[in-house]
Order: structure tokens, then sequence, then C-alpha cells
């Protein structure tokens, strides 16, 4: 048969445990074990782990923006490209559709540059 030992967490040697931590093997009681995705572990091994992930300095946020920044002016730009391009094309296909249907009812007014005729009751017009 296997032969039995009892095991007291490392940090209250009071304590009888039947827990290791799984990364250094030690016996810890249920107050100083941590519940980890891949088991249980003692305060200090999760400790090490969180300074790996935790390694950002101040400057690492300032960088951070300031490429968030760039980014975000180039998409505004290449969108406001896109858009202007859209406009161009919608106002180019709309001055060309003027000028069309005016040559075929004969308006010599294709590119609404005429001042419309004065009603009876408005203001007089200032000479130009």
């Amino acid at each position: 048969m296997t032969e039995s030992t009892t095991l007291y967490c490392y940090v209250h040697p009071t304590r009888e445990t039947a827990l290791r931590c799984n990364n250094c093997e030690r016996p810890i009681c249920a107050q100083c074990a941590v519940r980890t995705p891949t088991g249980y572990r003692c305060k200090e091994c999760v400790r090490e782990r969180q300074k790996t992930f935790e390694t950002a300095e101040w400057y690492d946020f300032v960088f951070g923006f300031i490429i968030a920044a760039v980014l975000s002016a180039i998409a505004a730009f290449l969108v406001t490209l896109i858009g202007g391009i859209g406009f161009l094309l919608t106002f180019s296909v709309q001055r060309t559709g003027r000028l069309l249907f005016s040559g075929l009812i004969g308006n010599s007014d294709a590119l609404g540059t005429a001042r419309p005729e004065p009603t009876p009751n408005s203001p007089p017009r200032d000479s130009e």
C-alpha cells in the first residue's frame, strides 16, 4: 500500500491540506488556493503570471493613442474622398442631364444662370 503523509499549507503551517499548486507543487490550503482554468495555484504563482501580462508602460498608451488618431484621420480622408467622388459624379450627371433636356425643349437657360421674371408684388432688384 501507499504510505500517506500529512501535508500542511506552506503559508499556514498548522492547516492540513490535500491540495497542491499545479505549477510549483507546494501544498496549499483552501484559503491560499486560487482557482484558474488549469487548476488551483498558489498566490505567488498567480502573481508571477500576472506580471508577464501587465508589462505596459505609460508611453505605450500615448503611442497607441497617436497610432489610433493617425489611422482615424486616414480613414476619414478616404471616406471624404469617396464621398467627394460620389458628389462630383452626381453633380456632373445632373448638369449633363439638364443640358441634354434643355437642348431637347429649346430652353436657353440650360445652366440655370437666368434670373426669374419679377412678379408685380416683388421688390425691385438691385442692378449689377
